[in-house]
């Protein structure tokens, strides 16, 4: 099953707006990246992928080890193409910070 249907099946609901609509995380368009079908992003000190935040579904009571494993490799390969995006700053650094504490947190 695709990280995004387990998404979909969790308890994780995206923000709402104020008429009650979905609305994305404001997200860094200089830090997003689509790999296998999913966009990677990062905004508001948070990892989205496809507009919903992934610590939440880290964060269940339990998730199974499909989602936990499939979020890892995402997250490895996020980090790989943001180190390669040449981003220096106090930013760039957030994101590689929250990208090991996050795999830290699924080991």
């Amino acid at each position: 099953m695709r990280i995004r249907d387990r998404i979909r099946g969790s308890r994780v609901e995206p923000a709402r707006g104020p008429k009650g609509r979905p609305r994305p995380g404001k997200a860094d368009p200089h830090f997003t990246h689509k790999q296998a079908g999913h966009t990677w992003s990062y905004g508001d000190g948070k990892i989205f992928i496809d507009g919903h935040d992934i610590n939440p579904v880290i964060s269940e009571e339990e998730p199974t080890i499909s989602t936990l494993v499939g979020l890892a490799s995402g997250l490895g390969g996020y980090k790989k193409k943001v180190g390669t995006m040449g981003r220096r700053g106090a930013s760039a650094g957030k994101l590689m910070g929250l990208i090991d504490a996050l795999l830290e947190k699924i080991l």
